[in-house]
């Protein structure tokens, strides 16, 4: 997306102070910065007005908290439905592709966790190009991922 790198920048930049601060830096994505700006919201007012309706939501959270969770389940059903509708235009034919998409798919509820989604989408897109003869094709970058990912599983699970 053209001069996305602003956002991006300041998406990062949030969350390296999101981190100091104790969040989960995980769910923090320059996707939301690009959706924001595909939206037309360029000048930072978008921002402005959503820190506003968060600081709204404190004075609110009362109120939200009275209904209950069976009541937000479709809403969330849906959120799920529009989330998964861009995985149509991914090769889903090719095993090299689809082993990823669906070990991140699958992998995030049953762990309740973004991040181990991430991680075993990882691990299986380097399985998968290793499986398909692509690893040459590989970046060094994801090499290190995979081995930094498949230690932090080996770790988690001795400890």
């Amino acid at each position: 997306m053209p001069c996305a790198g602003k956002a991006l920048f300041v998406s990062a930049g949030s969350a390296a102070v999101g981190a100091v601060l104790g969040t989960s830096t995980v769910t923090i994505y320059g996707a939301e910065s690009a959706t924001g700006i595909s939206e037309g919201g360029k000048t930072g007012m978008t921002a402005c007005v959503t820190g506003l309706l968060f600081l709204l939501t404190l004075v609110l959270s009362p109120v939200f908290l009275m209904i209950p969770s069976i009541a937000t389940a479709p809403a969330l059903v849906m959120v799920g439905i529009f989330m998964i509708e861009p995985l149509r235009g991914l090769a889903l034919n090719e095993v090299s592709i689809a082993l990823p998409v669906f070990m991140t798919v699958a992998i995030m509820p049953f762990t309740y966790n973004i991040a181990y989604g991430i991680l075993f989408g990882l691990i299986g897109y380097s399985v998968g190009q290793i499986a398909a003869g692509k690893a040459r094709q590989m970046t060094k970058t994801v090499w290190v991922l995979t081995a930094v990912f498949i230690i932090y599983l080996v770790l988690d699970i001795m400890l």
